[in-house]
């Protein structure tokens, strides 16, 4: 049965707010529990979901944002229940979830950013990206030993070893060739698309990039830093950054402030760069001063504060200018354009000789359809 209509919509806006309402009430009771993964990694995907699909009721990139919200939230109600109860058939479905849910993201790359598979290749992968997490799904379910360490009550005994030879060997290439095949189509399509996809294209290429660059730094630091580093408090907060795929992909897909890429660009690699160039200036100072001084000293946190507080400032700036410049041009050249303009209004105050400057630099920065200067 189809719901049509003037309450459509409503009904529609309820079902998606119960969606996401649900979320967040076991993702903020697994907080509470002592497991905050689902609540910090996942809320971004729930809410954007819902956010496209108000809009979009068909949008494919909608549903499955949407989707994995329901399987985080799913899989939070039988994390809840296996931890509470200690049941070990509810515990054997969750592990099987994962690969449902793990699956299922790299399919976004299908569906974007029109909300529907675009090529006869892609609907190729797609079928069989289906076949490969359905078969990994049920394998998971089935295998012989949970994460716990306790036998799985629904593993078939008389084939655990196929099942498990699948699950060590064959699971994940095959699972990384579905991806790389993604990866292809959208190529593919980005390189066919017009001006506005490909800004579309590169919204989504953009929140990958910052999210792998993310994994890889905490899997770097946590390899080499020691098991009571303070640190470790800081990673779990990284783990925001995940959501900057289903926001870039909220952007592409709404086209609002879509023409912003190369501002955010600019912005994300300066603060990223000054970030490591202070904590850097920050760590060297300590060390060094502090190895010339008694260990309780407070001197070499001291000077390595004034230093980072006197070198912020001057060095984002500098940073700024020559990345706005590289990835934000119209921004630079707009800067440009008015700082000129300033300092020729400084030393010349004739109405009539400036009139015609004023114009064109408006003309210049703002690019309107229409222009006029009134003067009294």
């Amino acid at each position: 049965m189809t719901v049509s209509g003037p309450t459509a919509p409503i009904l529609r806006y309820a079902l998606l707010s119960l969606g996401v309402a649900a979320f967040i009430v076991v993702g903020v009771i697994n907080t509470v529990a002592g497991s905050p993964t689902m609540l910090i990694s996942f809320t971004g995907y729930s809410v954007v979901g819902a956010l496209i699909l108000a809009r979009q009721p068909r949008n494919g990139v909608g549903w499955l944002l949407f989707g994995l919200g329901l399987i985080a939230t799913a899989s939070g109600l039988l994390e809840i229940f296996a931890r509470q109860t200690g049941s070990v058939h509810v515990e054997a479905i969750h592990t099987g979830m994962a690969w449902l849910g793990w699956g299922t993201m790299p399919l976004i790359g299908l569906f974007f950013p029109t909300g529907r598979v675009q090529t006869r290749f892609g609907q190729w992968v797609l079928r069989a990206a289906i076949a490969v997490v359905g078969v990994a799904t049920i394998a998971a379910l089935i295998g012989d030993e949970l994460e716990s360490g306790r036998t799985n009550p629904l593993a078939i005994t008389a084939y655990a070893e196929p099942i498990d030879l699948f699950n060590s060997v064959l699971i994940y290439p095959l699972f990384f060739i579905i991806v790389i095949c993604i990866l292809v189509d959208v190529a593919v399509r980005w390189a066919r698309a017009g001006s506005v996809e490909r800004l579309q294209y590169r919204w989504l290429v953009f929140g990958l990039a910052v999210v792998i660059v993310d994994i890889i730094s905490v899997g770097i630091l946590s390899a080499i830093l020691p098991d009571d580093s303070p640190w470790f408090a800081v990673f779990g907060v990284l783990g925001v950054v995940v959501n900057f795929i289903p926001v870039a992909i909220y952007i592409a897909v709404s086209r609002h402030g879509l023409y912003d890429i190369g501002r955010v660009v600019s912005r994300t690699i300066s603060y990223g760069l000054i970030l490591m160039i202070v904590v850097g200036i920050y760590v060297g100072v300590v060390i060094g001063v502090g190895s010339l001084v008694p260990a309780d000293n407070p001197i070499p946190v001291a000077a390595a504060t004034l230093i980072v507080a006197s070198v912020f400032l001057p060095l984002l700036r500098w940073l700024q200018r020559g990345l706005d410049r590289r990835f934000d041009r119209a921004h630079y050249n707009a800067e440009a354009v008015v700082e000129t303009f300033g300092s020729r209004l400084r030393s010349e105050v004739d109405p009539d000789t400036m009139a015609p400057e004023l114009l064109a630099t408006v003309d210049r920065t703002f690019q309107p359809t229409t222009i006029g200067l009134w003067t009294r």
